[in-house]
């Protein structure tokens, strides 16, 4: 019985040995307790080996190993919910406290660290309330170092309206996320590709098989909100400097398949696709992206595995725009050819309290309209079928240059 736990994180074809591990100490500390052995500097030092594997299972965890992470979430959900283990956190609240300011990196602290923050805590830090309601007083759980700058945010409106910025990979999110922070959208970016680990982690929580077409299709909006925290992205916004005055968002092309949990955290959230003939998209993934197919894929397998995901994610991203409070879709293709133009119909659509202008956006780089061919794997494959494949896919699913977008498509 006490190794059942460990074992179903030995499932798989990789096992995470750390995961298993850490289990397998909390179930051995808690073997001793029930059976009375040790005393307590026997049980503070296994509480100590515990939280130290949390804390590697956190900081270890990556975004590209989206089932991993999953698991790791559910490992740590496991331990955190163990009433045994939380009696005894109670009986070493400095060890409580020491976890969590190890685990506080201010603006980009995971996510998989409230999983056991929350529920964790010394009954004197549990929140004040359990309403799933999105919440406008903070809980106690805030240090109150900061608590001023959360209260702050949690009132402001332009705290819960974010912009949520989507569109299928290599599709312009990027340039667009970017053309809104030169022009006034606060942006927390801590990475290479223009977004923050915190959401890009966050999304991986919601949407492990954002890979998946089973899986985006089954996606239960509903059921997952309950994992976006609005008042843990204000502890993170605050701590990035954000004072909640002007307005903020996130760029993510996951947001197209997960947008409508964020609304249902975020009912005032507006959403700005940005669509990208599937040729270009599909046409500029780069070779890391086989990862997530089987090995010895062939070339049109591959283009329609890629262009079947492309039509996901704008499908998915239109039935979003349905239920957000205000939403838009630019071209990628008209966005290159007049940004300041496309970027102001699109702001002003969405009722964005900002600035477009030339002068605003002259430090952006605009890449080219239609993407390099030499570029293109695709050009490479055998037959014509596959760029058959996405040109169709373009005809379903691109409206014509000015006309109206229509989601249901």
């Amino acid at each position: 019985m006490a190794n059942e736990l460990p074992r179903r994180y030995l499932s798989g074809v990789s096992p995470d040995i750390l995961v298993v591990e850490t289990l397998a100490n909390v179930h051995a500390l808690l073997a001793s307790l029930d059976a009375g052995a040790g005393g307590q500097p026997d049980a503070e030092a296994n509480l100590d080996a515990i939280l130290n594997g949390v804390r590697r299972i956190v900081e270890t965890a990556r975004v590209d190993r989206p089932f991993q992470l999953a698991k790791r979430r559910d490992a740590i959900t496991e331990i955190s919910h163990n009433a045994r283990f939380i009696r005894l956190l109670d009986d070493f609240p400095a060890k409580f406290a020491e976890f969590h300011q190890s685990m506080d990196k201010g603006a980009d602290t995971s996510p998989l660290t409230d999983v056991l923050i929350e529920p964790a805590a010394p009954a004197e830090l549990k929140p004040r309330s359990a309403s799933s309601e999105p919440r406008r007083n903070r809980s106690s759980t805030i240090p109150e170092a900061r608590a001023e700058s959360v209260d702050r945010l949690l009132q402001s409106e332009q705290f819960w309206t974010p912009v949520l910025v989507c569109g299928f990979h290599h599709s312009g999110t990027r340039l667009m996320a970017q053309l809104l922070r030169a022009a006034g959208v606060f942006q927390r970016i801590n990475t290479r590709s223009e977004e923050w680990q915190y959401v890009q982690t966050l999304n991986t929580l919601l949407l492990p098989g954002w890979m998946n077409l089973a899986d985006i299709y089954g996606f239960d909006p509903d059921g997952i909100s309950p994992l976006i925290n609005a008042e843990r992205i204000a502890l993170r916004l605050a701590a990035a400097g954000y004072d909640g005055k002007s307005p903020w968002g996130h760029k993510d092309p996951r947001n197209s398949l997960t947008a409508r949990a964020w609304i249902n955290v975020f009912p005032g959230a507006r959403l700005l696709h940005v669509v990208r003939h599937p040729l270009s998209a599909v046409g500029e993934l780069p070779d890391s992206y086989d990862r997530f197919m089987p090995p010895d894929t062939g070339q049109n397998e591959r283009v329609a595995f890629w262009g079947n995901l492309w039509s996901a994610y704008v499908a998915n991203a239109r039935a979003a725009m349905l239920v957000a409070s205000r939403s838009t879709e630019v071209s990628f293709e008209e966005l290159v050819a007049n940004p300041v133009g496309v970027l102001r119909e699109a702001v002003e659509a969405l009722e964005i309290d900002c600035v477009v202008s030339q002068a605003v956006i002259e430090g952006v780089a605009i890449l080219p309209e239609k993407a390099d061919p030499s570029r293109l794997w695709i050009n490479n494959t055998e037959t014509e079928d596959a760029q058959v494949l996405l040109e169709g896919l373009a005809l379903r699913y691109l409206r014509a240059p000015g006309s109206q977008v229509d989601p249901d498509t």
